[in-house]
């Protein structure tokens, strides 16, 4: 997590889902108490976020067994990999247009609807990140506090009451 800023920034990064579809759904997606914001990611380097998330609709059958979304989807997680922000995609269709070959992880939740999928990848992926790093922050925080207090000299007072 940014330490420079109080909250996560989680993006979801839309592959064949209109704005006005996915800017519904932001509202009910878990915060973790204010530790995450979600928002919709417009830039092809989102490297202002702490994670991407990447919503794949397969692309129509008329297309034939390609999937441009797909294609789009895995050149972006491509390019994310060894960078700063971490990247995963959310798949909503038919498994057999997924390409054999991808990158990075790939999540496809059968039998519930595109938000519940959502939220339900936000609640057991993201949420125990952000409780992580947040974890994680404070624990440095801590050790930083307890490093300079033991490298400063003893107080004039102390030293009296010890000679």
């Amino acid at each position: 997590m940014n330490s420079s800023r109080n909250a996560m920034r989680v993006g979801l990064r839309l592959w064949g889902f209109y704005d006005f579809e996915v800017e519904g759904w932001l509202h009910d997606l878990p915060g973790s108490g204010g530790q995450a914001s979600w928002e919709i990611a417009r830039h092809r380097d989102s490297t202002e976020l702490d994670m991407v998330i990447h919503l794949v609709r397969a692309t129509s059958a008329s297309c034939g067994p390609f999937c441009w979304n797909c294609v789009g989807a895995d050149r972006a997680m491509q390019r994310s990999i060894g960078g700063p922000v971490t990247h995963i995609a959310l798949f909503f269709g038919d498994v057999s247009r997924l390409p054999a070959h991808r990158s990075g992880l790939w999540m496809l939740l059968d039998g519930c609807s595109e938000r519940v999928a959502l939220h339900t990848v936000a609640e057991n992926v993201v949420i125990p990140v952000v409780s992580y790093a947040g974890q994680a922050a404070k624990t440095a925080q801590a050790a930083a506090q307890a490093a300079a207090q033991a490298t400063q000299p003893p107080h004039a007072m102390e030293l009296l009451k010890r000679g």
